[in-house]
């Protein structure tokens, strides 16, 4: 299974940020994965949500199929 079918797979059940992407399928390039999706017409959308880190909060982008 390539890198695309696992992120398309996993965005379809549930929201993925590219630490998630990396800690679970060692993807590095999320954004990457993305941007191949839509380009074969998958409809996902993106959005920030904030997220705590050991410095305190920031924002990171997460990643889901349009239902």
């Amino acid at each position: 299974m390539i890198q695309n079918d696992i992120v398309l797979k996993h965005i379809k059940k549930k929201p993925i940020t590219s630490l998630e992407a990396f800690k679970l399928y060692g993807i590095t390039r999320l954004a990457s994965r993305i941007h191949d999706l839509r380009e074969a017409g998958e409809k996902i959308e993106g959005n920030m949500v904030e997220v705590r880190t050991r410095y305190g909060w920031t924002k990171v982008k997460q990643y889901r199929a349009k239902k």
